[in-house]
């Protein structure tokens, strides 16, 4: 772990660079990566949401108190390249998701 420390690697990354072009006053930039592939970054500027919150902005969908940008899975491009259209549950909104994140087999 590199606590306190900084790191540089060659990756792609997927969305909008929120490290190099901040996002706005109100939101923060959310950075994930994971194991595979390690050369992928997805990045995304992202508001807090919950019951007391004010709501997500319009076109974005509340999820595990984040609001993440919303889409249907009949267009494909209604996520940016990189991100996946994709729910786990029926109760769940539809919102797109790094690629990596989203199960092979979505809920209709």
């Amino acid at each position: 772990m590199l606590e306190g420390r900084h790191a540089s690697i060659c990756a792609t990354v997927y969305g909008r660079d929120c490290q190099q072009n901040p996002c706005p006053q109100d939101q923060r930039c959310l950075l994930q990566d994971y194991p595979q592939p390690v050369d992928a970054v997805w990045m995304q500027c992202t508001s807090g949401c919950s019951a007391g919150a004010p709501p997500c902005p319009e076109g974005t969908v509340c999820h595990l108190y984040q609001c993440h940008k919303s889409c249907t899975p009949e267009n494909a491009s209604s996520c940016e390249p990189g991100f996946t259209c994709h729910r786990k549950t029926a109760k769940e909104p539809w919102r797109c998701v790094p690629t990596p994140r989203a199960s092979s087999s979505p809920s209709p």
